[in-house]
């Protein structure tokens, strides 16, 4: 029988060593676009082979054994890190940034993965959304459904009941720059969020405080909440929030 593992597991460990994270992409030198060209070409006909099988058998079981040990050494250094959070943002995917326990790494590692790998097979693969003319090889390709698939899952888990109850004053990003505020406007702004969420009580109006000063719409805002909230009820949130934040100040002015 044509055993065809040995080949396909030679062309996806031809870099080696996974460094944890995707190789960069190629630059302007010659003999790097000339490594860029043939790893394509090495991917076609990885692909090819694979389609012949139609995508099952020893041969695509080691292919996917060989993308979720890549995919779980990647997202077990960047959910570690809060990297992953950067990756998404410059794949065009906005996420709240919030420290990850280390009891939940894993589980969201395994299950990011684990979708990941059905995405690739489905959509990469058996409908043709990987294609070498688009320059990103295999790999690079399924680090995107790594990006995706970890942006829906986070998203679920901030829209389940009592998943907002770990928010504190450590989780408010600090380096947000806003564009429609001034560096000086911001900076007060953040200093107002900060000292009210000390004393806020409702789970609600803490997420809609720090998916605002993260840079989420009302409307987005409200679909995280949960089916029950709607951007009128995020803006009157925010609203109760900055009186009480000026009622207080007004208390503190008429003590001195």
């Amino acid at each position: 029988m044509d055993d065809r593992r040995g080949p396909i597991r030679s062309a996806l460990t031809r870099e080696a060593a996974f460094p944890g994270c995707p190789p960069e992409e190629p630059g302007p030198d010659p003999g790097i676009l000339d490594e860029s060209v043939t790893r394509l070409q090495a991917d076609r006909a990885l692909r090819d082979a694979l389609a012949d099988q139609g995508f099952t058998g020893p041969a695509y079981a080691a292919f996917e054994d060989e993308l979720a040990t890549y995919g779980h050494q990647v997202m077990t250094a960047w959910l570690a890190t809060g990297h992953i959070f950067t990756r998404c943002r410059e794949a065009g995917l906005s996420l709240l940034s919030l420290p990850i326990p280390f009891s939940d790494r894993e589980d969201l590692a395994q299950e990011t993965v684990a979708e990941a790998l059905r995405t690739f097979r489905s959509t990469g693969l058996e409908q043709g959304g990987w294609r070498p003319e688009g320059g990103a090889s295999l790999k690079t390709y399924f680090t995107g459904a790594l990006f995706r698939q970890f942006a829906n899952i986070w998203r679920k888990r901030l829209r389940t009941p009592g998943a907002s109850t770990g928010l504190s004053l450590e989780t408010l990003p600090s380096d947000i720059e806003s564009h429609d505020r001034g560096p000086a406007e911001t900076s007060v702004q953040r200093d107002e969020i900060r000292r009210g969420l000390a004393d806020i009580k409702s789970d609600r109006t803490r997420v809609a405080l720090v998916l605002t000063e993260d840079g989420y719409e009302q409307e987005e805002i409200a679909e995280i909440l949960g089916p029950d909230v709607t951007p009128r009820g995020v803006e009157g949130y925010l609203r109760r929030h900055r009186s009480h934040v000026a009622t207080r100040n007004e208390e503190g002015e008429e003590r001195r």
